[in-house]
């Protein structure tokens, strides 16, 4: 998406979906091959998003890529390809705003906000139990799920196997 169609979409209060493992996955193919080094940069520019007020969610494109929150939350944040380069650092968020992104932004963005996206008297008790703190960790993609609620019930723990 190009900077100039932001704030047109804001303005026709649109919203987006970013797909930021992209610039894992494919990031070194963009910039070596396809788009080049200014435009690869561009890519799922969550920042810039931000800036004009333009709401969005982060998605996986699975199958394309597997299903893995942690890896999105890590590639929203650092925007690092497979082979360790940084596409536009500009244009990360923090883990708190993808976060957002991940839970009451994409129930919003589904119209689903007035029973999901958080924790709260009324919504359905959906959530995950994680080994590590997504805010603090050092390396995000090094936090399993522990356990999974939904609908108020346990319905997985790592633990029953054991």
């Amino acid at each position: 998406i190009r900077e100039d169609q932001l704030p047109r979409l804001q303005r026709l209060g649109a919203s987006v979906t970013f797909f930021p493992t992209h610039t894992y996955f494919w990031g070194d193919w963009y910039r070596e091959t396809v788009l080049g080094e200014e435009r690869a940069e561009r890519i799922s520019p969550l920042a810039l998003a931000d800036s004009y007020q333009l709401p969005y969610s982060l998605h996986s494109d699975a199958p394309v890529t597997p299903v893995n929150p942690m890896q999105i939350l890590w590639s929203a944040t650092r925007r690092e390809t497979l082979s360790g380069h940084v596409l536009g650092v500009d244009r990360t968020v923090n883990r708190k705003r993808a976060l957002r992104a991940m839970t009451l932004d994409a129930a919003w963005q589904n119209a689903l906000e007035d029973d999901r996206g958080s924790l709260e008297v009324g919504k359905f008790a959906d959530f995950v139990v994680l080994s590590g703190d997504p805010l603090t960790e050092p390396d995000v993609r090094d936090i399993s799920v522990e356990r999974v609620w939904i609908d108020g019930r346990e319905e997985f723990s790592a633990d029953a196997g054991k």
